[in-house]
C-alpha cells in the first residue's frame, strides 16, 4: 500500500531503517508499505514489502504509480 508521508517523517523512518541496516519492519504499522514524501520536484519511496527496505526516487506521482503498478491503494495522512 503506498503511503504518503511528510519530509521530517520521511528523513526519520529513513535513519530507523539504515539503523537497522535495511531490514524490514514487520509491526503492522510499518509491513508492507511504501511511504512517499515529495521532496522539490521528486517523489521519494522507502518501499517496506520485501525482506530489505527499496528507496527510489521519480520524476512524477504518474511514475511512482506505474513501477509500483496503479492497483496499489493510496493512503493519504
Amino acid at each position: 500500500m503506498l503511503q504518503y508521508i511528510s519530509n521530517e517523517a520521511y528523513q526519520k523512518l529513513y535513519k530507523k531503517f539504515k539503523k537497522r541496516d535495511w531490514q524490514q519492519l514487520t509491526s503492522k504499522r510499518y509491513k508492507d508499505k511504501i511511504f512517499y514524501t515529495l521532496k522539490g520536484d521528486k517523489y521519494l519511496t522507502l518501499d517496506n514489502c520485501a525482506d530489505e527496505v527499496y528507496i527510489e526516487e521519480f520524476d512524477s506521482i504518474r511514475e511512482l504509480k506505474k513501477f509500483y503498478n496503479e492497483s496499489y491503494q493510496l493512503e493519504l495522512f
